[in-house]
Order: C-alpha cells, then structure tokens, then sequence
C-alpha cells in the first residue's frame, strides 16, 4: 500500500479507525431519524392544510354558502299568502266583474271568424 518512499497511494484513502467507523454511523441513523421525524411532521401538516382547504371549499361552494342571515325573510310564505289576500280584496273592490257569458255548442261559430 505504501510507495517506497513512504506515502500512500493517492487513489486508495487510509483505513479510518472502527471506532471513527462507528461513530458515523451513529450519526447517520441520528440523522435519519430526525428526517423521519420531520417528514411524519410535515404529512399531517399537509393534510391538515388539505382539510382546511376542503372546509374552505364547503363553506364557499356549498349548498349553504348563498344563505345570509337576512334571507329567510325573503320567502316568508305566511306574509305572502296574506299580501296576497289583501291584493285580492283591493282588486275586487276596484273593479267590478262582468258577468261572463258561457258559450254553447248550440250558440254556434263566432260571426267573427272567417
């Protein structure tokens, strides 16, 4: 492994001591295991994140999103049906109804037609 003039070979490296050895790898899975830990971290980040945006999506597209607080009088069929009585009664007592002639089969064609 060594030239004669004492030094070793550039392309091969020196064998690190078994303790040197030991202690990188000890660092290795140290590190591993922080990257693990960090990526179980950010997958519930991320998921909490995609069900927030799920709500967000609810809460703006969903069947609820077009009722506000005010709309439930919009459509209050009670008042209605009331307004609508006393629109009725304001009609007849405005105008009088003609009487309606019925027509018969016996009456004929209408002189009108052509």
């Amino acid at each position: 492994m060594f030239h004669e003039n004492g030094v070793g070979h550039p392309s091969s490296p020196a064998p690190l001591p078994a303790a040197d050895l030991l202690r990188i790898l000890e660092e290795k899975d140290r590190l591993l295991a922080q990257q693990q830990a960090l990526n179980a971290e950010l997958r519930k980040h991320i998921l909490l994140l995609e069900e927030q945006l799920r709500l967000a999506r609810l809460r703006k597209f969903g069947a609820r999103s077009e009722k506000l607080p005010f709309q439930g009088e919009l459509f209050d069929e009670a008042e209605l049906e009331v307004s609508l009585e006393e629109a009725e009664k304001e009609l007849a007592e405005a105008e009088p109804k003609k009487p309606r002639k019925r027509h018969t089969r016996a009456d004929g064609f209408n002189e009108n037609l052509p």
